[in-house]
């Protein structure tokens, strides 16, 4: 299998070009690929012969990315606006890749917030639970249409290995019953999109779509930029950043292309480091340790704090009650959930 060729330190390019991968004909949307992680695997999938399409708030910045990797590629790449934090900004978003394109080969749900101060959004929800989940929930159904064109289409979401610090709090998702922690809301809202990509993955794996999720590593970007929060702020100089950029972006290559890896190709799985990951720990109690080291279990085992899934994040049952609470607050519905 490919997952006993690459690791850790396997970069994204590393993947297509040791499996020769080409993708010419193929359509690829990337939320937030114009920086870091999703800019990379633009550019990769660009050199692969994919159709890139990505997104930003920036324009400005977004086309220096695009014209960057054209001059590289000589590929197909285009960019659109997209405002994460406004539902109304991913429906034009949506309606104009409904309109532009055919069909859909591989959406990447990249997009994140992190360390954020509480902040509610225009539609009323916590900051990091609508840009990493919600807008990105919102998205995904309303480009399933062109998702179900392709004969198999891909379905990545983005999450964190910061996931295991804090479940979903159906009672309280935007924190106003409870004391605000960003490092909490972040995690929160990378265990939905385990959740979600799982709950998507059981709805619609049998019409040819193939959902899974991801821990990326800790990488450097634009994503811990801020640190705004005092609670993030004192993590400032305390995270160890594992991978590179490059690497970064390769368990998302390896999620679309791993096409002997059968647990990849029945979907729901959760991959860290170009491999899936299912020894399931319990949750962390506090800021999470650095992510490389090492855990110790209480059965005596020990475990890269990277290569397990937290146990929070694997209710199907809670799965579905987010999908379905998720629909009612985007207004969406796509398929029963029976």
């Amino acid at each position: 299998m490919y997952g006993n060729r690459f690791n850790e330190r396997t970069t994204a390019e590393e993947i297509i070009d040791q499996l020769k991968i080409r993708s010419d004909g193929k359509y690829a949307l990337i939320t937030g690929g114009t920086d870091g992680i999703g800019a990379e695997t633009a550019r990769v999938l660009s050199k692969s012969g994919a159709h890139v399409i990505i997104t930003g708030r920036d324009l400005t910045k977004g086309q220096t990315v695009v014209d960057n990797i054209k001059q590289e590629t000589n590929g197909h790449i285009d960019l659109y606006h997209l405002d994460l934090t406004s539902f109304a900004s991913v429906r034009v978003f949506a309606r104009q890749i409904v309109d532009q394109y055919q069909h859909l080969d591989y959406l990447i749900l990249n997009a994140g917030l992190f360390g954020h101060p509480y902040e509610k959004t225009v539609d009323g929800y916590e900051m990091h639970l609508q840009i990493n989940h919600l807008s990105q929930f919102l998205l995904t159904q309303l480009l399933l249409p062109l998702l179900l064109k392709s004969s198999r289409s891909h379905v990545i979401v983005v999450s964190s290995a910061m996931h295991k610090n804090f479940g979903i709090q159906f009672d309280d998702l935007n924190f106003e019953k409870q004391a605000y922690s960003s490092c909490k809301a972040y995690a929160q809202s990378k265990t939905a999109n385990i959740l979600f990509a799982k709950q998507l993955n059981k709805l619609y794996h049998s019409e040819g779509v193939v959902s899974n999720s991801l821990h990326p590593g800790v990488i450097k970007t634009r994503l811990h930029r801020s640190f705004e929060s005092d609670e993030s702020a004192n993590m400032k100089g305390k995270v160890k950043y594992d991978k590179s950029v490059q690497q970064g972006a390769a368990t998302t290559i390896y999620a679309c292309f791993a096409s002997d890896d059968k647990d990849l190709l029945d979907g729901g799985q959760y991959c860290a480091d170009c491999q899936v990951q299912k020894q399931v720990v319990n949750g962390w109690n506090g800021l999470f340790p650095d992510i490389g080291a090492i855990m110790k279990l209480n059965e005596g085992q020990q475990i890269n704090v990277s290569h397990s899934i937290a146990r929070h994040a694997t209710s199907m049952e809670d799965a579905q009650k987010l999908w379905e609470l998720s629909e009612q607050i985007t207004g969406s519905a796509s398929k029963s959930n029976e």
